[in-house]
């Protein structure tokens, strides 16, 4: 909770370096996308079947938690 409340403190200053982070290293920033995009485009199908096990497996625990308590 420590590390959120300061992230919530500093949010526009945080924004500001961002922004400034990208306005200075474009190219570097526009090949992160550009793999970002090359991976949900070429890994879509497992990267569907990974969140619906972990849905699974983060519902059964609720469930199973339930049951004891």
């Amino acid at each position: 909770m420590k590390i959120w409340n300061f992230l919530q403190q500093r949010f526009g200053w945080i924004g500001v370096v961002l922004t400034f982070l990208v306005a200075a290293f474009p190219k570097a920033f526009a090949k992160i996308g550009a793999t970002i995009k090359f991976l949900v485009v070429g890994y879509w199908l497992q990267m569907s079947v990974l969140t619906i096990i972990l849905l699974l497996l983060f519902v059964s625990r609720l469930l199973l938690k339930q049951q004891k308590g």
